[in-house]
């Protein structure tokens, strides 16, 4: 039982966030969402989707759950490392998005996780290497061996 930090793109803002959050939310977990500032309008519906189904007494049961957005218009303002203090101690991290905010989290954070990274793809089947990030084990293809990698092979 621990904490899950849930960060959601905006290309993908509902299954991403909510898979995650009954995955956690099932297995006892509290849950941190930072849903995407890029888009507003399905942040604004995933507040509302939230807030109808976590009503208040829901904390009695010790799972909060906490939505962020860089501009505050849902949940807690700042940006999701802002997040991550408010989350106080967690076990897991789970994050989608540009690669500057994953190697924030990253360096933040000192638990382990799964890091879903956002890459150029030339081909789209590995051939060119356009796609590859380095890691502790070699290049990897985002195309290919990804896009979900766990953090602790990440060389930023």
């Amino acid at each position: 039982y621990g904490v899950s930090l849930i960060i959601s793109p905006f290309n993908f803002p509902f299954y991403l966030s909510l898979a995650v959050l009954a995955a956690a939310i099932a297995g006892g977990n509290t849950a941190v969402i930072k849903a995407s500032s890029k888009s507003a309008h399905s942040t604004e519906l995933l507040k509302k989707l939230i807030a109808d189904t976590f009503p208040e007494d829901f904390a009695a049961l010790a799972v909060p759950v906490t939505l962020c957005t860089a501009d505050g218009s849902a949940g807690l303002r700042g940006l999701v490392t802002d997040g991550m203090d408010r989350a106080g101690d967690y076990s897991h991290v789970c994050a989608c998005g540009p690669e500057a905010m994953l190697r924030a989290v990253s360096a933040k954070c000192a638990t382990g996780g799964q890091f879903s990274l956002e890459e150029r793809m030339g081909c789209g089947f590995g051939a060119c290497m356009g796609c590859s990030c380095q890691t502790k084990s070699g290049p990897k293809r985002i195309c290919r061996e990804g896009p979900v990698l766990n953090k602790e092979e990440l060389l930023w």
